[in-house]
């Protein structure tokens, strides 16, 4: 979540005091033909393209807010247009209790899925049943695989990762069914009934103004949410990623920055034309502007590898920081 500092003229969208939030993580190919990837959001202040941003919903917490873009995004690529979730069918979810399961509950319900099953410890259940789940499997004490049927399923959105759960699937789901995961691998014995995919919000961020508007619509709505949360220190942010490599954590963990030094206004504009003079020279239809933010808090996210290039165009900047925690909400 940030305020915007700085834009370039041609920014159409966002001005200067704007809030916004997004996931500034995208996987790139540099103007020289090198893969990279953006900076991100840990630090007072970042710079991104205007169509990477959108405007934060106003009935959360900045803390709130700041936790929902990465794994909303995630799950709503990785899910939305699967027929079987607007047929009202059933979802298998792996992993139920952190960000994108969190946000895949809410999502699958908020599109009429039937039926939602999660995975979790028992400890989550009540937690995971709040957002949506119908069923849960305690994953210490039984495996899914064995729990359900064959072919009573219509989707599995896997974001644990574990060995051998591309093949597990194939034999739940029914004909037609939709296998994705965002932290595995894809079946060794596919079915030709079945679609299969692996999935990096990473790889397809370049472009998201429109997806975080429809996503901010559902959290005005009360569609989508995330209760649970853990904040760390920007200075404690090792500690944060310990937490997450445990995977263990309940919702999601949030990074808040400290206190930015106040910029001139030639920083600013210094910093908006070399952001900008790293894109490539061709301008790209729809590639936005750039924009220079303050950063005050960001989501946690450990990498899990790298997807697609994205060729970063030539397009207006935006610079904007981040909001330091809830109790320093701006007016």
């Amino acid at each position: 979540v940030a305020v915007v500092e700085a834009v370039q003229p041609s920014c159409r969208r966002l001005n200067v005091g704007d809030r916004v939030w997004a996931d500034i993580g995208a996987v790139v190919e540099t103007t020289k033909g090198r893969k990279g990837k953006e900076n991100g959001a840990f630090a007072p202040f970042a710079v991104a393209l205007e169509s990477q941003l959108g405007a934060m919903p106003k009935n959360v917490s900045v803390l709130e807010a700041a936790a929902l873009p990465k794994v909303s995004l995630t799950s709503y690529k990785a899910l939305n247009g699967m027929a079987a979730l607007r047929m009202g069918k059933t979802i298998l979810i792996l992993g139920g209790s952190g960000g994108c399961g969190s946000t895949g509950i809410q999502l699958a319900k908020a599109w009429g899925a039937t039926t939602i099953i999660t995975t979790t410890s028992v400890a989550n259940e009540l937690y995971v049943r709040r957002l949506g789940a119908d069923r849960v499997i305690d994953y210490t004490t039984q495996n899914w695989w064995e729990v359900l049927s064959e072919g009573t399923v219509d989707v599995v959105y896997d974001t644990v990762g574990e060995a051998g759960t591309g093949d597990r699937a194939m034999a739940l789901l029914r004909q037609g069914g939709y296998f994705v995961t965002i932290a595995g691998a894809l079946p060794q014995k596919p079915r030709a009934d079945i679609r299969s995919s692996t999935f990096i919000n990473s790889a397809t961020n370049l472009q998201n103004f429109q997806l975080l508007d429809e996503l901010r619509d559902l959290v005005d709505r009360g569609h989508l949410r995330m209760p649970e949360l853990q904040t760390f220190q920007l200075a404690d942010i090792l500690k944060a990623f310990d937490a997450s490599a445990a995977h263990h954590v309940r919702g999601k963990l949030v990074i808040q920055m400290p206190a930015a030094r106040e910029q001139s206004h030639a920083e600013r504009v210094s910093l908006l034309i070399r952001s900008a003079s790293c894109f490539a020279k061709q301008p790209s239809e729809g590639s936005g502007s750039v924009c220079l933010s303050r950063l005050y808090t960001a989501w946690l996210s450990p990498s899990r590898g790298e997807g697609p290039k994205q060729r970063h165009r030539s397009g207006p900047a935006t610079l904007f920081h981040e909001e330091p925690s809830e109790s320093l909400r701006l007016p």
